[in-house]
Parts: C-alpha cells; structure tokens; sequence
C-alpha cells in the first residue's frame, strides 16, 4: 500500500486527488523516499546494447502522478563497469541511459541518489540470456485453420510473454513455458478484424517475445515498486484469412 497519505502535505494531497485522470508532476522536494514508487525497467532489443529506464511515481504503481527530480536528486545506472547518470525521457518522472552491453547475467543496478532524503541504492536485477528466432511460417498460412509455430534459440529461464500484432487481427498475448524454445498457436487463435468472411484480409504479422527476469528493490521506496529486465525480439511473416 502506498505511504502517500502519510507523507504529502494536505493541502498537495487534495490538489493531486482531484486531478483525475490528467497526467500530473510533483517535485521530489515534496515527497520522502519511501512514497516515491520506483519503475525501474532494462530493456535489450539485439545482442549489443540495452537501455535502463525509471518512472518516478506516487499513489502506487498504476498512478499518472510522476515524480520531478529536483534540488540534487538524481538517478544513475551500471552495468559493464560503467555507471551512467539517467535523463528525462518522454516526459517529466521517466528517465532513461544506454549501455553498450546486453550479455547473459548482465548486473544492472538503478540508484536514486537523495543528498537531503534516505536513498535508494539498492535496485538491481540480472539480464536474462539473449535470443533469435529460428522458425517463422513459411508461406502464408491460414489463421483460420492452420497451426502456427515459432521457434527460437537460448532456452533458459526466464518469463516468456509473445504478443501477435497485425492490421487484419485483434492483437494477442501468450505465455510459452519458462526455458522452452517453441510455442505453437493453435488454428483459429488469431482472430481477423473483419466481421463478414469476404472482408478478412492477407496481412502481415509481428510477433514480439519477451524473456523477462525479475530483479529486486530498495525496501526505503514505497512497497509497490519493481525492476524487471527484459530480452525482446521481433520478426515479422506474412498471414492469411
């Protein structure tokens, strides 16, 4: 459970209350460590680098109320013997560094340094093991009626999530088993956009798989924060009706 009530001013808590849903910012002067929720995310798309990222928020994991760091607050991040200080990315509270590395069992570490606060230095998680794809469909095979399989290589461990997108299908997420290297879609598991027969089209499809470890937090940030790295690739095949 969040520690905002206990430790924003009334005045600053009523203000963030009856925002709503509007994306607010508030400044780390105004909120301890222990409110801060940290989100602290690494992410490799190929064999060779990764970015680390964190989201500063209060109100628990799901609030759009992000944090402004301010007046000596910082991030930095390390990983390969290099530590890096984290910029704003996107937008206020989201902060981000690249690394040249995204080997195996890479430690990553996120700290948030605070000069006139309690900080939280001890964030960190180990990269899961890279991966390629090796099997895609071949041909255009039916959604309908045909079974899809996709094969990749590195079966350690590690949470698998693959996710199907397309502009002729509703998107769709499944969960192969931790250290396979296989996941078959079953025939008529994708489903086309079009509502009558004759207008189901041919289109191409990105499959994304995300290997995912999770890494652990500094107990002086508020009990809904997490770090989870992440391996992600994504190839493309074309599909029809």
């Amino acid at each position: 459970m969040s520690n905002l009530s206990r430790l924003l001013p009334l005045a600053l808590l009523s203000t963030l209350t009856m925002a709503g849903c509007a994306e607010e910012t508030v400044s780390s002067d105004n909120i301890k460590t222990g409110g801060i929720v940290g989100l602290f995310e690494v992410t490799a798309k190929n064999d060779t680098s990764s970015t680390a990222r964190a989201t500063l928020v209060v109100g628990g994991d799901q609030s759009n109320t992000y944090v402004i760091l301010e007046n000596g607050d910082n991030l930095t991040a390390t990983a390969g013997g290099e530590t890096k200080t984290l910029t704003t990315a996107e937008a206020g509270g989201r902060y981000e560094a690249n690394f040249a590395t995204a080997a195996a069992g890479e430690e990553f570490s996120i700290a948030l340094n605070r000069p006139n606060d309690t900080d939280a230095l001890g964030n960190s998680g180990l990269l899961p093991a890279p991966f390629q794809f090796t099997e895609l469909p071949t041909g255009t095979p039916s959604r309908k009626t045909d079974a899809i399989t996709i094969k990749w290589d590195n079966g350690e461990s590690g949470s698998l999530e693959l996710e199907v997108e397309g502009a002729c299908i509703f998107d769709e997420s499944f969960k192969p088993a931790s250290g396979s290297t296989e996941y078959t879609i079953g025939a008529d598991k994708l489903r086309s956009t079009g509502v009558n027969e004759e207008d189901k089209e041919t289109c191409d499809l990105t499959v994304t798989l995300t290997r995912t470890n999770s890494g652990s937090v500094d107990p002086a940030l508020d009990n809904d924060s997490r770090f989870r790295l992440h391996q992600v690739r994504s190839a493309t095949f074309a599909s029809a009706p």
